[in-house]
């Protein structure tokens, strides 16, 4: 679906990351689940919502925490990708539409 009619991805991207804060854990996972395989493959680009797949790292499910960690160790090793998108993300956390608190802004790994 996504090689044939990636216009429709394209122009729904904002409501797909939106679903990473949904209350329900399973769409959660889902959700980062999909949106990892078409970061990761080329299929879609990052435009600044790496912020809200971060916040998936200090989720109180250990899937999906474990599930953002292993996206972001996927993404480090291509072409400096998380060093590129490095101020959205913490624009993202800091000021987005969930903000997140200072306490676990400190606790980020993908920072370190």
């Amino acid at each position: 679906m996504t090689v044939c009619f990636n216009n429709i991805i394209d122009e729904n991207i904002n409501y797909l990351y939106k679903r990473l804060a949904d209350s329900d854990n399973l769409v959660k996972k889902n959700t980062l689940t999909v949106l990892t395989h078409l970061i990761l493959n080329g299929m879609i680009k990052v435009k600044g919502q790496l912020g809200e797949m971060a916040k998936c790292l200090e989720d109180e499910d250990q899937r999906i925490s474990d599930l953002a960690r292993l996206f972001f160790t996927e993404l480090a090793s291509k072409d400096n990708a998380v060093y590129n998108n490095l101020p959205d993300i913490i624009s993202n956390l800091s000021s987005g539409d969930n903000p997140v608190n200072e306490e676990s802004f400190k606790n980020y790994e993908i920072f370190v």
